[in-house]
């Protein structure tokens, strides 16, 4: 039975919804399967920081001459730094697009980065460790927000054994690659090798990542934010120098 009122159908450009915003793309693999790897870059330089710094503590002694207890703190910093800025990356991502921020991040580690390798103390090295990991906190999780936006959920496990392979490998790898470069280079390189890095996977994502609509008008909830922090802060502390203290 037909009615001869039925409005017609409005045919709209691939990947545009009726609201003007680019969709994320779907389907074939070569839609999703270059953002991935893409993603996966970024998650990969964060998770790797987080252990190649552990095999340049002796040698942060002595170029610096402090206690293994001082320098430490190089490492413990930029966990503990980590952890707090997780709850504020959703809002962020929110507020300012997905693909966006992801940029940002990469960029913001990189610099982050290239200050680590120009410290002159361990004061200096432990400051631009925390700047280093404010963006190395976020861009796990927007990598993972945006792995789901992009690939077809019926290939989200074959992408999630792809993501969860590059937080396994960058741990293992870390120790390894920094101490070929303590030894054999210098312990500076272990932070500069994240600059080249992080601007080719910001070139690479601005070129390849699709773009995600933003959400305005969310309030940030601050002391949610407050509290979260301050009792991730203190968790995370007790845990890495409970012992000690």
């Amino acid at each position: 039975m037909t009615t001869t009122d039925a409005k017609p159908e409005v045919a709209f450009p691939p990947g545009v919804r009726p609201t003007g915003v680019v969709a994320a793309p779907q389907g074939s693999e070569a839609s999703w399967g270059l953002p991935l790897v893409v993603l996966i870059v970024g998650m990969f330089m964060s998770v790797l920081d987080t252990s190649i710094v552990n095999v340049a503590i002796p040698t942060l002694q002595n170029e610096f001459g402090a206690t293994t207890d001082q320098v430490q703190w190089v490492v413990t910093g930029y966990t503990l730094v980590l952890g707090v800025v997780v709850p504020a990356s959703a809002w962020l991502g929110d507020r300012l697009g997905l693909k966006r921020l992801y940029n940002l991040a990469l960029l913001g580690f990189a610099a982050g980065s290239a200050l680590c390798g120009l410290a002159w103390d361990l004061n200096s090295l432990i400051v631009f460790r925390i700047i280093q990991a404010i963006p190395g906190g976020i861009l796990p999780v927007v990598s993972l927000s945006m792995l789901y936006r992009i690939v077809p959920r019926q290939r989200i496990g074959t992408a999630m054994g792809l993501y969860g392979l590059g937080i396994v490998v960058a741990p293992a790898i870390g120790p390894t690659l920094g101490g070929y470069l303590v030894e054999y280079v210098n312990w500076r390189l272990i932070f500069y090798i994240n600059v080249p890095v992080g601007i080719l996977g910001a070139v690479a994502a601005a070129l390849v990542l699709p773009r995600f609509p933003r959400i305005a008008g969310r309030r940030f909830d601050f002391l949610g934010f407050i509290t979260v922090a301050s009792g991730l802060l203190a968790l995370l502390l007790a845990l890495s120098e409970g012992e000690s203290w």
